[in-house]
This record gives structure tokens, C-alpha cells and sequence, in this order.
């Protein structure tokens, strides 16, 4: 009899085990796709996009509100943010769209103010958003190649994204009921 036991608990063990190098086997896989689809969207919008030089006037320019949009991959794609420090582009979809991963324009826009982009922590998106620095630079290159320039000034975790006293808010679910915020200011006014 305690033989018998023995065995359906290793039996038991055994599947446990299968089944978590399973999820974990599943989760990377996803975090792979989702990094290749947005690799796969910023190389189609930098073949789309005008890339302007830094000192061309249009690349500074006021831009549009409501933003462009221009359709990669069979998504409404509005720019994207370049993350230089993290050797990062990460494509900005017009809206949410479930299954995607892609980071998505939530609220506001560089013109108006109060522009608010999230994203997804795993799976690729915003993954990296914890990995920025205050003073880290970050632009957000719309669909007509206009460039809008920030500085992180701070990060932290929050219930709800309510601080925009801030010209850029980065950010992305890190549990059911927590975001890990990323603040940012316009680099012409943040010196």
C-alpha cells in the first residue's frame, strides 16, 4: 500500500513539474512572438514614417490632434517611442487591442498635453519601462516623423494613473491591481 502511494505521488510530482516547465515554455514563447511582432511593426513604420533630421524643422514641428495613423500589420499604429538608453523602439497603437501586447495610446497626445501611453509588462511592450532613469531620454516619433522629445523624471507603483501633472505617462500592469508608472516632462521645458 505505501508503495502504491509512493508512486501516484511521484506520478503526482512528475506532472507538476511537466506542467510548469509547460506554463513557463508557454509564457516565453508569447514574450517572443509579441517582441518579434513589434519588431516587425517598427521596421515597417521606420519604412513608412519620414525620418527627418534633428535639426529639420519638420521633425519638431506642432504635429496633429488628433494623431495620424497609419495601418502596420493590420493594426492602427500612431508612432512610436524611441528609448534610446535601453536601445529600444516600441510601436504605439491607436487603441488596445486584446492579444496584441502592443503599447497603446490610453489618453491625451504630445500636442494637447496629458498624453498617456500604456502597455503590457510581460510579453514584450513595456517590459522594459522598468529599466528607465530619471533623465533617461524618450521620444515619441509620430506617423508624420515629428518627434516629441521627453525626460523621465520619475517612476513608482500606483492603483490608478491619475498624476498628470506630467507631459508624458508611461505605463503597464505589474499585478491585478497595481501599474508601474513612468513620468515624463517635455525635454524642451525640462531644460
Amino acid at each position: 500500500m505505501n508503495r502504491k502511494v509512493t508512486n501516484v505521488i511521484l506520478v503526482l510530482g512528475i506532472m507538476l513539474v511537466a506542467s510548469a516547465i509547460g506554463i513557463f515554455g508557454y509564457r516565453m514563447l508569447a514574450e517572443h512572438n509579441a517582441a518579434s511582432l513589434s519588431d516587425k511593426i517598427v521596421k515597417s513604420m521606420t519604412d513608412i514614417i519620414p525620418q527627418y533630421d534633428a535639426d529639420d524643422p519638420r521633425a519638431t514641428g506642432t504635429g496633429r490632434d488628433p494623431l495620424s495613423m497609419i495601418e502596420v500589420e493590420g493594426v492602427s499604429m500612431v508612432g512610436y517611442l524611441e528609448m534610446p538608453s535601453l536601445g529600444k523602439k516600441i510601436p504605439v497603437a491607436d487603441a488596445y487591442y486584446d492579444g496584441d501586447h502592443l503599447a497603446f495610446l490610453d489618453s491625451g497626445s504630445p500636442v494637447k498635453g496629458h498624453f498617456v501611453i500604456g502597455g503590457s509588462e510581460t510579453d514584450g511592450g513595456f517590459a522594459c519601462l522598468k529599466d528607465l532613469k530619471p533623465g533617461d531620454k524618450v521620444t515619441f516619433v509620430d506617423a508624420n516623423g515629428v518627434r516629441y522629445d521627453y525626460k523621465v523624471s520619475g517612476m513608482g507603483s500606483v492603483k490608478e494613473i491619475t498624476d498628470f501633472d506630467h507631459d508624458l505617462v508611461m505605463y503597464c500592469g505589474i499585478s491585478d491591481e497595481t501599474f508601474l508608472a513612468v513620468y515624463a516632462d517635455s525635454a524642451a521645458s525640462s531644460g
